[in-house]
């Protein structure tokens, strides 16, 4: 069954973010008659038509006021459904509408777009997020512009205890993916080795990717993605990308290894349907293990 995203136009992301912004102008001794009264309307009810009112130039946040902004974007998701994130509707959303909120909460915002008339560029953002959220405070995210519309969304991967974009979250609310591809490698190199996983959902516009260590016991290879949190991609489903395509997302083909991914049929004895009835529960203790011989190669 195919899930449609909830369609909030953007304003539930406008309003969510703008609401903090006028409480700061609140605190201004000037306050004309129009703004004082949104002030004190009821979060609940915000009309539409208020959106229009808020102050120009927005009111500037601080790095505390952003964290907090951001970080609750991430829990929430502005209650819709991936591929819409944040309340951007991949395919839909004018990055015109967009830009001047992320770059309210954004510690950076950078583009390659080398003029206006640019029809397809690139926007990198770096945002502010709790500690729980990121051990760096800081999380990327990419967008892709065409034609003025955001056609394409990346957002890096949280840290594990936040349980945001789990396996088990993934697949209990889009079900079971289309694929499951998996990458590795077949011997050490080294103190850290990576353990990858990628579901894809071509037809809903999704592809949450996974990373974890990789363990080598006797001739497997194990990794346990059930502890990861996944980054992920989100376009609009008309684009039709393949795997290669989503995996890669704004940085373009064959920079990010996508040749030497294996479909998890052909590298394990779990099928899909296996892989899916297994990792719905989030308690499960059970990991992926894949003949090491197969990734002598990487």
């Amino acid at each position: 069954m195919k899930i449609e995203p909830s369609r909030p136009s953007f304003l539930g992301l406008c309003s969510f973010l703008i609401l903090p912004l006028l409480i700061l102008v609140a605190c201004q001794p000037a306050l004309d008659s129009n703004t004082a009264a949104f002030v004190t309307t009821e979060i609940s009810v915000i009309p539409a038509a208020t959106i229009a009112s808020v102050p120009s130039p927005i009111p500037t946040l601080s790095l505390v006021e952003k964290e907090a902004i951001a970080s609750e974007l991430y829990r929430t998701n502005e209650n819709c459904k991936l591929p819409c994130f944040w309340g951007i509707i991949p395919g839909e959303t004018k990055w015109e509408t967009v830009e001047p909120l992320l770059n309210a909460v954004a510690t950076v915002l950078l583009t390659n777009a080398d003029s206006e008339l640019d029809t397809a560029y690139t926007v990198s953002v770096d945002l502010p997020v709790s500690q729980e959220l990121s051990r760096r405070e800081v999380i990327a995210q990419h967008y892709l512009i065409e034609n003025g519309i955001v056609t394409l969304i990346e957002s890096a991967s949280l840290r594990p205890s936040s349980k945001i974009h789990s396996v088990s979250e993934i697949l209990n609310t889009y079900g079971r993916p289309a694929e499951v591809k998996i990458d590795t490698y077949g011997y050490s190199h080294g103190e850290i080795n990576l353990f990858h996983a990628a579901l894809f959902y071509p037809e809903k516009g999704i592809l949450v990717a996974y990373g974890s260590s990789a363990d080598f016991i006797d001739d497997y290879v194990q990794g346990c993605i059930q502890n990861s949190t996944g980054a992920v991609v989100v376009w609009a489903p008309e684009k039709e990308l393949s795997f290669a395509e989503a995996l890669n997302g704004t940085r373009g083909l064959g920079t990010f290894g996508e040749q030497y991914y294996k479909p998890l049929q052909e590298a394990t004895d779990m099928d899909i349907e296996t892989f899916y009835q297994t990792y719905l529960d989030p308690d499960t203790d059970t990991c992926i293990e894949t003949p090491a011989e197969l990734w002598m190669d990487r």
